[in-house]
């Protein structure tokens, strides 16, 4: 029988101690002896303690990885895009009222200054663009803008504009930059460029429908610091005039631009407030500084969740930088509880029993509609629905300080919601899981 090699011999004296681990060491070469003693030292390892423990952990990362993980918040705020204008007036109430009735704006929030009726910080949408807003007083003076606005209809918009009390500086003209456009200015310090795309197409989705103009002296410094603060890019060509400034630019900054010329003529500088979400308020707040802005604020967290850091460049402009980190659920600003409705089939029949029968105090009817009784001081409103069959949804009103606040505290909670408007009262209404109305109304 010929000779095993040491191989086959290391390879058999193996097996037999993994076989057997009471085992001796099997008899071999003597070089093959050092292997075979660190084996024998091997063959119980893993301690069982220590595969008891690395099962566990394993069960454990299994679980986890099973779990949902929590949804990365967005840095720019629901709603917002990169730029947003932040209009500070005299008289913020009634400007919100003017970006009503002259562009259709939509408020989103409103949050008064305690114990006044000065508007702290007010939001409107207009066209998928959102402006913020808030009064001015000694330590936030006015800051007005100059916006354009991109509409469907230049001429329809502008004359809304001017019926709600805006003045024309020029009516709407076909420009030859591919415009259709108008220019107003209001009581407020703004002014308005209201145009229409004739003469170009605008990329999908439209052209911004908001979109903040700066006329600086001195528009190359301004887009170098633009370039060198935020990453701003300059779109197409730089027309300048024959002494070389320049007549209009735009620049994109994230998802949105804005539009720069040099100052001149009618055209003069209105230093404008612009609040800026980027990724990193920290960093860009560095780099604004090193590009040659004075801080204002320096970075800090606010409570309504975002991180927030204020500069002024040298044109006069603010940037509010601002890195959005949690979402914030508002709370409800409810005042009391204004009415709950109950609806029925027949007044008359309705009414001999909650009237007649048990004596509850009429507050107010309208013959044929509804009438109102007080309940424990609790209006409850009884309303006539000849189509009720089945489970009766009721209605319960509840009134608010604000609409806008309420609005946004309940697109915080994820909650869906309705308006509605009947002569000169506004409401917003929310259904519960059975169908149930909840009514907000404004206090008067």
């Amino acid at each position: 029988m010929p000779k095993r090699s040491l191989n086959q011999q290391l390879d058999q004296a193996v097996q037999a101690l993994l076989s057997r681990p009471d085992s001796l060491l099997t008899a071999a070469e003597p070089e093959l002896a050092p292997l075979l003693s660190v084996a024998a030292d091997l063959r119980d390892l893993p301690r069982k303690e220590f595969r008891e423990q690395l099962k566990s952990d394993l069960q454990r990362s299994s679980s986890m990885a099973t779990q949902p993980k929590p949804q990365a918040v967005s840095y720019i705020r629901e709603g917002f895009h990169t730029i947003t204008p932040y209009l500070i007036v005299p008289g913020a109430a009634e400007f919100l009222e003017f970006l009503k009735a002259a562009f259709g704006a939509k408020e989103r929030l409103r949050i008064p200054r305690p114990g006044t009726d000065l508007v702290m910080h007010a939001e409107v949408d207009l066209g998928g663009y959102i402006i913020e807003l808030a009064d001015s007083n000694q330590q936030f003076p006015a800051r007005p803008a100059e916006l354009h606005l991109y509409v469907s209809d230049a001429d329809a918009t502008f004359a809304r504009a001017v019926a709600a009390g805006a003045t024309s500086v020029f009516e709407p003209v076909d420009q030859p930059y591919g415009d259709r456009e108008g220019y107003v200015k209001d009581k407020f310090g703004n002014q308005w460029y209201i145009a229409t795309p004739i003469g170009w197409t605008p990329p999908a989705g439209g052209p911004p429908a908001v979109q903040p103009v700066l006329h600086p002296r001195g528009a190359d410094q301004l887009m170098e610091f633009l370039k060198d603060a935020f990453d701003a890019e300059i779109l197409g060509d730089v027309p300048r005039s024959p002494e070389g400034a320049v007549l209009h630019v735009t620049m994109r900054i994230g998802d949105n631009t804005l539009e720069i010329g040099d100052a001149h003529g009618q055209f003069q500088p209105v230093p404008c407030a612009l609040h800026l979400y980027v990724p990193d308020c920290d960093a860009l707040y560095q780099r604004a500084l090193r590009a040659g802005a004075t801080s204002i604020e320096p970075p800090n967290d606010k409570p309504y969740g975002d991180r927030e850091a204020g500069v002024k460049d040298a044109s006069g402009f603010t940037w509010y930088i601002t890195t959005h980190l949690r979402d914030i659920a508002l709370p409800l600003p409810i005042r009391r509880l204004d009415f709950f409705t109950i609806r029925t089939a027949s007044l008359e029949r309705a009414r001999r029993f909650y009237v007649e029968t048990l004596q509850f105090p009429v507050l107010d009817e309208n013959k044929g509609e509804y009438f109102r009784i007080a309940v424990a001081g609790v209006p409850v409103c009884v309303d006539y629905d000849a189509n009720i069959a089945g489970q009766q949804r009721n209605q319960i009103g509840v009134v608010v300080s604000h609409l806008g606040f309420t609005r946004e505290a309940l697109r915080g909670r994820g909650i869906q919601f309705s308006e509605g408007q009947r002569a000169d009262e506004t409401w917003v209404a929310i259904k519960d899981p059975d169908g149930h109305e909840i009514i907000f109304v404004q206090e008067k």
